[in-house]
């Protein structure tokens, strides 16, 4: 437990516990998890060192089974919507990725006040075109679970 309250975690060690983080989720409750664990998806997401943050986001799949609904609602989807705007590429896609697989987690109010902006400021930037495929994916998806017509500009 001390390891995950620690403020100063080196990478290679962040790297490793993110790693096999379900490992470590298996030996905890579920208020430990959303304690600690949670907090430590922030740091990772936060860290800007690209592999930590893949890491990171791959393993956020399989916490989201581990994690109450309105932990993932209201905390890890609002900064994995932030990683969709990150500088690195790889990491840009691959949270656009998720949010575009996970869209059942966002609620119309998030899908409005943030997913909309990230599409927004994504699409005025010079992406390759790998990612304004997966902007465009991402578009039709919530048109089709939102029940909005998202091309009709």
């Amino acid at each position: 437990m001390n390891l995950l309250k620690s403020k100063k975690i080196s990478g290679q060690l962040l790297f490793l516990l993110v790693s096999y983080i379900d490992v470590v989720c298996d030996m905890m409750n579920e208020s430990e998890v959303q304690t600690h664990i949670v907090n430590l998806l922030f740091k990772c997401f936060d860290c800007k060192v690209p592999q930590i943050q893949l890491v990171c986001i791959e393993k956020t799949y399989s916490l989201c089974q581990k994690v109450s609904f309105g932990e993932m609602k209201s905390k890890i989807i609002p900064r994995m919507l932030m990683l969709c705007s990150d500088t690195d590429l790889r990491v840009k896609k691959r949270a656009l990725q998720f949010v575009k697989e996970r869209l059942d987690l966002l609620d119309p109010s998030l899908v409005q006040s943030q997913g909309f902006v990230i599409i927004e400021q994504n699409i005025t930037q010079n992406n390759p075109s790998s990612i304004n495929f997966l902007l465009l994916d991402l578009m039709e998806e919530i048109a089709k679970n939102y029940d909005v017509d998202v091309f009709d500009y």
